[in-house]
């Protein structure tokens, strides 16, 4: 398999990443061609209600 078809098979909305975290998750986001996107953040925020203990751990923190 071409590494690009790899690739693509792990692409996911930002709804069916939020989807995969589970209550007691550590996140973390990279800085190596710049931060998340706010709507990263929005659709985990979404699940609030849902998560508890989850710890995201950013290299540049966009909200407080």
């Amino acid at each position: 398999m071409k590494w690009e078809d790899e690739f693509k098979k792990k692409i996911v909305s930002k709804e069916e990443m939020a989807r995969q975290i589970k209550s007691g998750d550590y996140i973390g986001t990279g800085l190596a061609l710049g931060n998340c996107t706010p709507g990263v953040y929005q659709a985990i925020l979404g699940r609030a209600e849902e998560l508890k203990d989850v710890t995201i751990f950013d290299a540049v923190p966009i909200y407080p």
